[in-house]
Parts: C-alpha cells; structure tokens; sequence
C-alpha cells in the first residue's frame, strides 16, 4: 500500500514538471509567436509554415505610397497577419524605401523585391516603380472674367504623382461644357488655350487629357472703351470762328459709338481756342492766334487733335455786273474791291500769291460765264 501512494506521488510529479515545463516555453517564446509558433484556443500548438506578402507583383506610379501585407500560413492552415512582425526590406532602396509596418515609398523608377523575413522564413513580391502619372490639371487665371471683343491666353498645368508639375497647354483637348456661344477656346498649333470673347455670358472652360480633367468658369462682360477719335484732326480755324469736334468710341468688340456729348472737353491752351461740353458739347471756339490740345475723356480713355487758329478771314467780297464783263474791266473791279493789304500772309501762302489766285480764278469763272449758252 505504501508502494502504490509512492507511485501515485511519483505520477504527480511528472505531470507537475510537465505543466511547469510548458508554462516556462509560453513564457520564453512570447506565446509562441517569435519561435514560430502559435496557440489555438484549445492550446495546441501551431507554427508558421510559410510567409505570404501582397498584393503580389504590383505596379506603382513615381510619387505614391503604398502599403504591403504580410500573412502566415499556419501548420493547421489557418492564416494570421503578420505584417507587424516581420522585418521588411526592399531588394533596391534606390527604388523603394521601405516603412515601417509594410508601408513603401517610391524613391526612383525600376523593379524592386519587397521581403517580409519572419525567424529565418521570408515571403517576398515584386513592385515595379512606374513614371509619374497626371493626378490633376489647374487651369490659369481661375474664373477669368473678359471683355466682349477680346482674347486671353488660359494655361493648363499638369500635377504628377511625384508632385512635379508640366505645362499642358498645348497637349490637352479644351473646350467648353456649357453655354458655348459665349467663347471660344483655341485648339490650333501656336494658339492653343486662347480663348475668345463673343457675347456676354458665362461658359464652363474645359482642359483633358487621357481621363483628367479640369474646368474653369469664363465671364465675359460688356464690350469697354478702348480709344476715342477726336475729328477733324489737326485741323486749321481763322480767328474768331467757330467749329464743332466729333469724338468717336472704339470699343473691344470692335464696335463704335458716337461720345460727343458723353465725354468731356478739355483745351491745352484757353486763350488760344475755348471747347464747349454739354448742352453744346465739342463746339470750339478761336479766340487768338497759335495751337492748342483739344481733348475728350471718357473714364480713363482719351482722344485729341491739334487745332491751329489763323488770323482773322475778312467777309467776302461781292463784285456785282449787268452783264458778264471783259477781262479788263473784271481785273480793275477787283483791284478797287480789294486793295493790296487786305490779302494776309499765313501759313497758306503770301499775300502777292493771294493776290495772283484771286485774279487767276476769277478770269477762269469770267470765261466760262461768257461761254454758257
């Protein structure tokens, strides 16, 4: 009897040490999990038989980020993440650098091996670093408001993974994504992007290339002033007449209109010439000898001509016949009507060449008059 309880005490501790034995294993593997092993809910051991990384040989544009999985096969087929505790590295940092949990950046374009190594046992797949690729298009000036008759030049910048950006002017595809009367957007060689104001309005601008797009909003306002034409230009006035200007608008549609009476007149020299605004808007007067600046503002926009005053004209002289006179007779009429001093000397000519013209035409207008039937 005493045998047997020896025996009983002898079992027990076996089986004490056993259960010690395993607790003390749990402890040093860290639940098995860095010796490659694992414990199921009815603590049977299992352990990693193979390390699979995804997703598997993938394709990564320049620029982007990616993450990566690591995923154990276990020895009972089941599968457990593992990408926290595997050690990953990249075959070629020159192309891909790698992070911590299974995350990459792209460094440079080429095929690299991502390796996840797990106590001597790895998984690995291949990423190849692609060129960058368009994320993005930025249209220029955004929502640009234009003038009716004008053009502005619109500019497509194209933004890449690797957050470098191109000029995509002339390689996009513009157009417009409503109300397309309102403007028109240049395709052509040398003058892609240009976009032309043709009514008042508002239009969506479009620029694609490939499955990118991007869009702007376009308003184009009233046509507006672009110059005033002052007439009669650089025109001559004798002293003590008067004349009336006309100022004449341009606008960006290419349109006119007349700004006589809108404007406002002004003169660079009064005493030399005097110019009227409203009720009598452009009426000049000449008051002395010499030029003067005459002007017409509207807003910001100007016109003007150079008016020169001359000395004073007299009236006209009347010569009155009973019937058409000889040539003789004619000239000794004009002598007497008009002596020597009355012809003025300017900058049209002299008063002997006065002179010889007055007697000159009169004689042509005696000849025809005594020819009429």
């Amino acid at each position: 009897m005493t045998s047997d309880r020896v025996a009983r005490d002898a079992d027990a501790s076996l089986a004490g040490f056993a259960r010690l034995a395993t607790l003390l294993l749990f402890s040093a593997c860290g639940l098995l999990s860095g010796c490659g092993l694992s414990v199921s809910s009815n603590t049977q051991l299992t352990q990693v038989s193979s390390i699979e990384v995804g997703p598997p040989d993938s394709k990564l544009a320049m620029g982007l980020s990616a993450q990566f999985t690591a995923t154990g096969i276990m020895s009972d087929g089941s599968k457990r993440n593992l990408s926290t505790q595997v050690a990953w590295s990249s075959s070629n940092p020159a192309i891909v650098s790698m992070g911590p949990a299974g995350t990459v950046a792209t460094v440079g374009a080429g095929t690299a091996t991502i390796l996840a190594t797990l106590n001597g046992m790895s998984g690995s797949t291949s990423l190849t670093v692609t060129p960058a690729t368009l994320m993005s298009i930025e249209l220029t000036p955004p929502n640009p408001s234009l003038a009716n008759g004008l053009t502005l030049q619109l500019v497509a910048t194209g933004i890449y993974s690797d957050n470098s950006t191109h000029d995509l002017t002339s390689a996009v595809t513009w157009g417009c994504s409503s109300n397309c009367v309102v403007a028109s957007i240049s395709n052509s060689a040398g003058s892609a992007g240009l976009a032309t104001a043709l009514t008042p309005g508002t239009t969506t601008v479009t620029a694609s290339l490939g499955s990118v797009a991007a869009n702007t909003t376009l308003t184009v306002t009233t046509a507006t002033l672009v110059s005033i034409g002052v007439t009669p230009m650089n025109s001559t006035l004798p002293n003590g007449l008067t004349t009336v200007l006309k100022a004449t608008g341009v606008f960006t549609d290419h349109s006119t209109r007349d700004l006589t009476s809108a404007a406002t007149w002004t003169s660079s020299t009064p005493a030399v010439a005097s110019v009227d605004n409203a009720p009598a808007s452009g009426l000049v007067t000449a008051l002395g000898l010499g030029s003067s600046q005459l002007t017409a503002t509207l807003g910001s926009v100007s016109g003007s001509t150079t008016l020169t005053v001359t000395a004073a004209t007299p009236a006209p002289v009347q010569l009155r016949f009973g019937a058409v006179p000889d040539a003789a007779h004619l000239a000794d009429a004009i002598e007497r009507a008009i002596p020597p001093a009355a012809y003025f000397d300017d900058m049209h000519g002299r008063p002997d060449w006065r002179r010889h013209v007055t007697l000159l035409y009169a004689e042509e207008i005696r000849t025809e008059l005594g020819t009429a039937p």
